[in-house]
């Protein structure tokens, strides 16, 4: 009589366990590096946030129009030129709604104006934001 062959030989099971191995170190090498990507993101977040808080520019940085120290902009607080205000005055107000009106296609009403600093914007921040304005509107998005 012979005997039965055991379903797994001694061979195939040190492959097995070292197939195993593999995968639990691949794994794991692949997971520290997600999460060293995702501590260094946040970290460059936090620092950029700390230079923009605090006003100051990296060494040699350029303002958008191309000259290293531009004079700082007029804040919305101060009146403009010539006695200008800066608080709108009803005829932006219309433009502002009939232009968001348009742009959202349903009635607007304009409640409040408030100016914001003219801080170059960054490109993920002009992405961002033109992802949120085309979302506003879907058929942007169809292909034809």
């Amino acid at each position: 009589m012979t005997h039965p062959t055991p379903l797994l030989a001694a061979t195939d099971a040190a492959a097995i366990t070292d197939g195993l191995m593999l995968l639990v170190v691949g794994v794991s090498v692949v997971f520290a590096a997600l999460v060293l990507i995702l501590v260094t993101i946040k970290m460059l977040g936090r620092v950029d946030m700390a230079i923009e808080l605090s006003g100051r520019k990296p060494a040699g940085a350029k303002h958008a129009s191309g000259g290293e120290d531009a004079p700082p902009a007029a804040s919305p607080s101060q009146p403009g030129p010539a006695g200008t205000s800066t608080s709108p005055g009803p005829e932006l107000i219309a433009v502002l709604a009939a232009a968001a009106t348009a742009a959202l296609r349903r009635p607007v009403r304009v409640t409040r104006v408030r100016f914001v600093s003219a801080t170059p914007a960054t490109g993920w921040v002009v992405a961002g934001r033109g992802g949120i304005m085309t979302s506003h509107r879907p058929h942007l998005h169809r292909r034809r």
